[in-house]
């Protein structure tokens, strides 16, 4: 099952990657993995912070796995659902799923036609990664793959 961790927190297995808010899901032996992270401070943060969380399931011997992210809001109240795969070695693909609108007040309440369709997609295919994470564990196919962000991310 899904849950929310923390608002602030580190992501499991760092000191210094934060997120605003993140998602986990046990996989094996009560150890939790984090599988989608919502961030306001940029793609490029939040790129480094998916790749971190692929490293983080293949160095555990789970293969397979795809990350979600969301950040916004820009400048229009506008949130980007992000996915991101490691394809090859040392090749992450992060492709924008979609995008969604969060409403500020009752004259704003009808761009919540797609918000709520957006996030109920967000949420299973979250759920969907977590079932295929469980199946895909002890493996060390893509251990060779991964490949760490010469930028770290440093935040207060």
């Amino acid at each position: 099952m899904l849950k929310l961790i923390s608002i602030y927190s580190n992501l499991h297995g760092s000191n210094s990657m934060r997120a605003d808010m993140r998602y986990s899901a046990n996989i094996k032996d009560a150890v939790e993995y984090d599988f989608l992270i919502f961030e306001s401070r940029g793609l490029f943060k939040m790129s480094l912070k998916l790749q971190f969380m692929i490293n983080r399931f293949i160095l555990n011997k789970i293969n397979n796995s795809v990350v979600y992210g969301v950040v916004g809001p820009d400048h229009d109240r506008q949130y980007d659902i992000y996915q991101m795969d490691l394809v090859s070695p040392k090749t992450y693909l992060m492709i924008k799923i979609r995008s969604f609108f969060v409403p500020r007040m009752v004259c704003d309440f009808n761009v919540a036609g797609n918000t709520i369709p957006a996030l109920v997609q967000l949420k299973t295919l979250v759920t969907v990664q977590v079932d295929v994470a469980r199946q895909n564990w002890d493996s060390q196919e893509k251990l060779h793959w991964i490949e760490y962000p010469e930028i770290t991310p440093y935040e207060t």
